[in-house]
């Protein structure tokens, strides 16, 4: 009987544990040149307001932004659109055991460039 009952608290204390997964470095987003920053295709529309019609950004993905020392555009990581609630520490344990599927983010999603449609890879 103990050995339910530490098994089910385990199980409570396991959904309880929150996660937050980050956007990785194949992530579609957009470049500022002008003043060093990314942003998140979502805060595209705030940015073009407050940047003025002539500003100018370019898509790229994170790994770009990183490699030329770009930082994340403050307002845009106020929004929290660099980061999305994950699953808990035991639905972490589900998927890796293949009893749920992984979370579907914004950044996974196939999105169209000139060049054609951009499949993410596989996790």
């Amino acid at each position: 009987m103990a050995t339910i009952a530490a098994v089910g608290l385990s199980v409570l204390a396991l959904q309880g544990i929150g996660t937050s997964d980050s956007i990785p470095y194949y992530a579609p987003i957009f470049l500022d040149d002008a003043s060093r920053t990314y942003l998140a295709p979502s805060c595209m529309d705030e940015w073009q307001n407050r940047r003025g019609p002539l500003a100018i950004a370019r898509r790229s993905t994170l790994r770009e932004a990183y490699a030329l020392g770009f930082r994340p555009d403050i307002a845009c990581v106020e929004t929290g659109a660099f980061s999305e609630d994950g699953r808990s520490a035991l639905g972490l344990i589900l998927v890796r055991l293949n009893l749920l599927p992984p979370l579907k983010h914004w950044w996974n999603q196939p999105y169209r460039t000139q060049e054609g449609i951009v499949t993410p890879p596989e996790n």
